[in-house]
C-alpha cells in the first residue's frame, strides 16, 4: 500500500500547525504530520510530496492532510484556495481533496479548487472527478470546465458561466421585487427607489436592485469569487432612456464597510439590452483592493441615473481565459 500521506509532505515557505495552546511555525522544508491542521498566512506557502505533486496555498487556508480510505493521499480544505500540480498517481491510490461541499479525486492534472460558503473547481489539464456531496451527483471535469457547487442551489457545470441568478432570486434578492409568472416563478428584478439613508459613497442614483448574499445591510458571505478574465452578463431594460452603473462589493467586515467598486456608466431604454462587463469597465481606482482572480463578491448593486424603474431579466458570471 501507498505510505501515508502526511509522513512524506514537508512544507513549501512557512506554515502554520494550528494547536489549542499556540500556532507552532513549521518553517520551509518542514515534515507536516499527518492529521494536523494547518493554516496559511500568505500565498507563498504549501505542500510538496517526494513524487513531485505541488500544492500552492492561498492566503487564509486552512486544511488537514490525510490518507484516503484507498490509502492514497488526501487533503482536507476547510476553506480559502489551493492550486494543484498533481504527479501521476499509483493505480487505486487517487489524491482527494475534500470540502464540505465536493470531493475531488485525481490521478494526476492540475487544477485550482476554493471553498468558502460555496465550493469551486477549475481544471487546468487533465481530468478531475468531482462528486457534490451536498446531493451525489458524479462529474467528469476536463481541461478548462468548471464546478460550483452552492447552497439552495443547483451546481453550476461549465466551461463559461461560474455563477448565474438563474433560480437564486428568492435567496439573494434583498432590494429589490422579484417579478413573478403566473405559476409564482420569478422571471425579472424590478428596481425599487432609492432611499436616501443608504447613500452609495461613488452615486446619488434614482432607482437600484441590489442582489446579494445575505439581508439588507448583512451582506457577511461570498456570493461568487471572481475568476480570471471575468465578465459579468446581464440582461435589463429600463422604463425611460437613461444611464446606469454597476457595482460589486467584497464581504462586509465587522469593523465597517468595505469599499465598493463601481463601472463606467452605460445607457439604459425601454429595450431589453445585453450587457457585457469587464474588469476594465471597473473605474474603483482609489479602492484598496483590485478586481483581480480570487476576489470575493458578496454584493451586486445596479443604479439607475433618470431611466425611471428598471428590470433584469438574467445576470452570469464567466471567465474568458483559456
Amino acid at each position: 500500500s501507498a505510505p501515508a500521506a502526511g509522513a512524506t509532505a514537508t512544507a513549501i515557505g512557512t506554515l502554520h500547525l494550528v494547536q489549542p495552546g499556540g500556532d507552532q511555525l513549521l518553517p520551509p522544508g518542514s515534515a507536516l504530520p499527518e492529521g494536523g491542521r494547518l493554516a496559511t498566512d500568505g500565498p507563498a506557502a504549501g505542500i510538496a510530496y517526494p513524487d513531485g505533486t505541488r500544492i500552492l496555498l492561498g492566503a487564509g487556508a486552512r486544511l488537514t492532510l490525510g490518507t484516503s480510505a484507498a490509502g492514497g493521499k488526501r487533503i482536507d480544505l476547510e476553506q480559502g484556495e489551493l492550486a494543484a500540480t498533481v504527479a501521476k498517481q499509483p493505480p487505486g491510490h487517487p489524491l482527494q481533496v475534500s470540502t464540505v461541499r465536493m470531493l475531488a479525486t485525481v490521478v494526476g492534472t492540475s487544477f485550482t479548487l476554493r471553498t468558502a460558503w460555496d465550493s469551486y473547481c477549475a481544471v487546468s489539464s487533465g481530468v478531475v472527478h468531482v462528486r457534490d456531496t451536498l446531493r451525489g451527483a458524479e462529474f467528469d471535469l476536463a481541461q478548462g470546465q468548471a464546478l460550483l457547487v452552492r447552497i439552495g442551489a443547483a451546481p453550476l457545470w461549465s466551461s463559461a458561466t461560474l455563477w448565474s441568478l438563474s433560480g437564486q432570486w428568492p435567496r439573494v434578492v434583498t432590494a429589490g421585487r422579484p417579478l413573478r409568472d403566473a405559476g409564482g416563478a420569478a422571471q425579472a428584478i424590478g428596481s425599487v427607489a432609492f432611499r436616501p439613508l443608504q447613500v452609495n459613497p461613488y452615486f446619488t442614483p434614482e432607482q437600484y436592485v441590489c442582489v446579494q448574499s445575505g439581508k439588507l445591510i448583512d451582506h457577511e458571505r461570498t456570493l461568487f469569487t471572481l475568476p480570471a478574465d471575468f465578465r459579468l452578463h446581464f440582461r435589463v431594460r429600463s422604463e425611460r432612456a437613461g444611464t446606469a452603473r454597476l457595482t460589486m462589493q467584497p464581504p462586509q467586515a465587522a469593523t465597517g464597510v468595505t469599499p465598493n467598486h463601481g463601472t463606467k456608466p452605460f445607457t439604459v431604454d425601454t429595450s431589453w439590452r445585453e450587457i457585457s462587463l469587464g474588469s476594465e469597465d471597473f473605474t474603483a481606482a482609489s479602492a484598496p483592493q483590485t478586481l483581480v482572480a480570487g476576489f470575493p463578491i458578496a454584493c451586486i448593486s445596479l443604479w439607475g441615473f433618470g431611466s425611471g424603474a428598471f428590470e433584469i431579466a438574467s445576470f452570469a458570471l464567466e471567465s474568458t481565459a483559456h
